[in-house]
């Protein structure tokens, strides 16, 4: 972001904007699986662990030069 400092607001709120909308659709998807117990719950975040965990993995990392 340092090389468009004027666009570094925009990227936050398009970032932020990105995050509400998808934990907005775990949580819709999470209520359309609940059974009352916790299983629906540990199933999802055991999901987006599994993805945070292979995403961190295999996206290539920026190195800094400093």
């Amino acid at each position: 972001m340092m090389s468009h400092p004027k666009a570094i607001g925009a990227a936050a709120a398009a970032l932020g904007f990105c995050q509400m909308c998808f934990a907005g659709t775990v949580a819709f998807v999470q209520g359309l699986i609940y059974d009352g117990t916790a299983l629906p719950m540990l199933g999802v975040q055991v999901v987006l662990s599994v993805i945070a965990l292979v995403t961190w993995r295999y996206l290539p990392r920026c190195r800094s030069s400093v």
